[in-house]
């Protein structure tokens, strides 16, 4: 059985906008996108309900590159990936492929993806769709963080206290003989030598 000639090509090959993907996504993790046209491909993003990937991808093609540069950048990028540790590779990485299609046919009757990288709408995402993006938690109020820290610290010191006091009131049960109240009759007289008190 002959293979088929279109089998042996890579997805850029047969889908041109694999490669457009391909290289936009390779000049980002090379850092060879500036930061006006970033500036301009997130001002994008936010100005639209679903992901544009095509004028983002437009726009970090159009931004001028030297193509050997980009080139070396990415082998070495490359060559870092396939030689790092598999356990320190991120999730989104390592994540596991989809299995391959045994043949061509099954692979021409794949449903094509009509719009790639699409956020999904709100109503999937409620439905137990994928998720929209990273959740952004809330910066509390600082009048709410003193407040905790006021009541944590309060409740801190009112147990000290309680503790104080009943240690006090056993050592004056224990041992008659020690005055609880002379203590605080000496840190005043010390409080009126050293300020002055009358």
């Amino acid at each position: 059985m002959q293979s088929d000639d279109s089998s042996s090509k890579s997805f850029a090959e047969r889908d041109p906008r694999f490669a457009r993907l391909a290289e936009s996504t390779l000049r980002l993790r090379t850092g060879a996108v500036s930061p006006e046209v970033l500036d301009q491909a997130k001002a994008a993003i936010a100005h639209s309900s679903e992901y544009p990937w095509e004028i983002v991808v437009g726009l970090i093609l159009d931004d001028p590159v030297d193509p050997s540069d980009l080139f070396n950048r990415g082998l070495q990028l490359q060559r870092e990936d396939v030689e790092r540790d598999p356990s320190a590779v991120p999730s989104a990485v390592a994540a596991p492929v989809a299995p391959k299609p045994q043949n061509v046919s099954a692979l021409r009757e794949a449903r094509p993806v009509a719009n790639p990288g699409v956020r999904p709408a709100p109503a999937a995402a409620a439905s137990g769709g994928a998720p929209r993006g990273p959740v952004r938690k809330k910066k509390a109020s600082p009048m709410k963080v003193f407040l905790a820290i006021l009541i944590v610290k309060g409740t801190f010191y009112l147990i000290a206290a309680g503790l104080f006091l009943t240690m006090l009131i056993l050592m004056r049960e224990e041992f008659p003989i020690t005055d609880i109240y002379e203590a605080p009759g000496r840190i005043s007289e010390w409080f009126k030598g050293v300020f002055g008190g009358g």
